[in-house]
């Protein structure tokens, strides 16, 4: 568990906060902590509308290999990802030219169409509306990862954390497969 997972259930367990939204990467190890599934995610890589690869079809990842990246630290999640991409068809990890975890950081360098990223499926569904953003035609290996809320087990939320919580269910409703 990295730290800031730590951190996250440790504040849960010490009633800091009511409601944490987590991408799960298996079981929660604390068994005093409930995950409710919202949707499965999977991963994309995406461009700004102004980027040439938009415009082309049937891109492999190799074709990739040497563009402009923006990227997540290698330890995240999506640097995981990227690497089990990459390393799956006989290629080194890209070299990025920015690094950052910051999703609007990386928003905003798509936007002036020069970069490339890998972003859940489900960030880009939301932020597509008010950006210029593309998905490129390449798949990724299939890595889904559960999305859901973190609450403390047996605990009663507060009417405004019950309010998130039923808001959560609806917004992640189009995004569920059924089981």
């Amino acid at each position: 568990m990295t730290g800031y997972i730590e951190a996250l259930h440790r504040d849960l367990r010490e009633r800091k906060v009511d409601l944490s939204f987590v991408r799960s990467r298996g079981p929660i190890a604390d068994d005093r902590l409930h995950f409710e599934f919202l949707f499965e995610d999977r991963y994309v890589i995406a461009a700004g509308a102004k980027n040439p690869w938009t415009r082309r079809r049937n891109i492999q990842l190799a074709d990739l290999a040497e563009e402009r990246w923006v990227l997540p630290p290698r330890e995240s999640v999506i640097g995981s990802i990227i690497t089990q991409a990459f390393l799956a068809r006989g290629l080194a990890y890209p070299q990025a030219t920015v690094v950052t975890d910051a999703p609007h950081m990386r928003v905003s360098l798509l936007e002036t169409g020069r970069f490339i990223t890998v972003f859940p499926a489900s960030t880009l569904k939301f932020l597509a509306r008010e950006t210029a953003l593309k998905v490129l035609s390449i798949e990724l290996p299939a890595d889904r990862r559960p999305n859901g809320m973190l609450t403390i087990k047996d605990r009663t939320v507060s009417p405004v954390v019950q309010l998130v919580i039923d808001s959560a269910r609806e917004l992640a409703k189009p995004m569920a497969k059924p089981k």
